[in-house]
Parts: C-alpha cells; structure tokens; sequence
C-alpha cells in the first residue's frame, strides 16, 4: 500500500468517526470506508498506538480531536496544492 493511499484510507476512517455522534464499531467503519477489516483494523491499532483517539468515553473530546485532525489535514493539502 502506498503511504498517500494509506493516508486517505485513515482520513476516511477519521470523518466517519467524526461524523458518528453515538460513536462507531469497527464492522460500521470497515463497511462505511468499504474496506477489508485487516486493513480498517491495522489502521485504527496505529490510531491507538498514537493516543486513545477511538478509545475515549467522552464522545465530544474524541469528536474534538478529530475535528482538529481533519482541519489540520485540510489545511496541509491547501498549503501544498
């Protein structure tokens, strides 16, 4: 897998996160980001590897550090465009 495929695949798993107000399984994400579950369930073990990102129980901060994330990223492709 190349590292901007691998990259978008953990952005697309990030904003189904987000948009998940009740939070979200793994089977859901796998489906929602049509992806095999090995390939959703490594992307979401390096997440967790780099903070409780999806392990949290306060559904607004996981929601928050998203967000960010995902501005963060939008902000990097506009620089770079």
């Amino acid at each position: 897998m190349s590292t901007l495929r691998a990259v978008d695949r953990a952005f697309s798993i990030l904003r189904i996160v987000a948009d998940s107000p009740e939070g979200v399984g793994v089977n859901t994400i796998t489906r929602a980001a049509d992806l095999p579950s090995s390939t959703a369930s490594r992307i979401l073990a390096a997440f967790n590897l780099y903070g409780p990102t999806f392990r949290l129980k306060d559904v607004d901060k996981q929601k928050n550090i998203i967000t960010t994330l995902l501005a963060g990223a939008t902000n990097l492709q506009k620089m770079l465009s």
